[in-house]
């Protein structure tokens, strides 16, 4: 959301130039509109899960990285964030605002993806 109301910024911005300065920005109104458009219906991903791990991060986020499930020791949940514990390597703080009213799927997703790598339930995000 924060994504969108900047280029509404932006457009707003863009649109008073155009009549008070440049008419030809106008194009650039319009193509600050349709990519508006484009981010409310189709949204980037910032999180994407897999059988074999999950990649963080995306175009307008983080720089995007990928975890094995093997890699993470501990999972939990503090402070709106994701905390994938990698041990010796460090702890990785996912925010869940990225993903905003699908936080709650992707957290079920991550548990229940690492219990199957883990071969058994250890993570459950009810308990946490």
């Amino acid at each position: 959301m924060p994504l969108i109301g900047l280029h509404v910024i932006g457009a707003g911005i863009a649109t008073a130039l155009a009549f008070l300065v440049w008419p030809p920005l106008a194009v650039v109104v319009a193509l600050l509109l349709l990519h508006i458009v484009r981010l409310v219906f189709w949204p980037p991903y910032v999180a994407r899960t897999d059988a074999d791990g999950i990649r963080l991060g995306g175009q307008f986020t983080t720089k995007p990285m990928r975890i094995e499930w093997s890699e993470i020791e501990d999972v939990s949940l503090q402070g709106g964030a994701l905390l994938f514990d990698r041990g010796e390597t460090g702890t990785i703080s996912f925010p869940l605002a990225y993903v905003g009213a699908q936080a709650e799927v992707l957290v079920r997703d991550v548990y229940d993806r690492l219990n199957t790598a883990n071969g058994y339930r250890r993570f459950d995000p009810d308990a946490v």
